[in-house]
């Protein structure tokens, strides 16, 4: 486990034991690691069927630049981010990884680095 998921993991715990709860916002971001992207469109489809809110390249205003001739694809990539709200960073990714088949620990090429990164932004703690 990550820094960053044992902070979140920490939190939970802490919050939990007092009867709150933390909301959180977790964003996938794909990276083009090896020279290719890692999911494939059918993933994203799915991706957005379960609920993930999927940034598409052609409504994206971070992707305007580079866009190709049909105005579909960023780089090539139907899309390179989603997010979704859940209670930790561990069901995010369990999630992610059952509807994609890939594993979020993969290591992509060194040069380019980790083809997949998870990041939260905290809306609430309830209690």
């Amino acid at each position: 486990m990550d820094f960053k998921s044992q902070v979140v993991a920490q939190m939970q715990v802490r919050s939990i034991s007092i009867g709150g709860v933390i909301r959180m916002i977790v964003e996938y971001t794909s990276n083009n690691s090896g020279g290719s992207w890692w999911l494939t469109d059918e993933d994203w489809k799915n991706l957005e069927k379960a609920g993930w809110t999927v940034d598409w390249a052609k409504t994206s205003k971070h992707k305007s630049k580079y866009l190709d001739k049909g105005g579909e694809r960023w780089l090539g990539a139907l899309a390179t981010s989603a997010k979704k709200e859940f209670l930790s960073v561990d069901c995010a990714i369990a999630e992610w990884e059952h509807i994609t088949g890939q594993s979020a620990g993969d290591e992509g090429c060194e040069c380019c680095g980790q083809p997949h990164s998870f990041d939260t932004e905290y809306l609430s703690t309830s209690y």
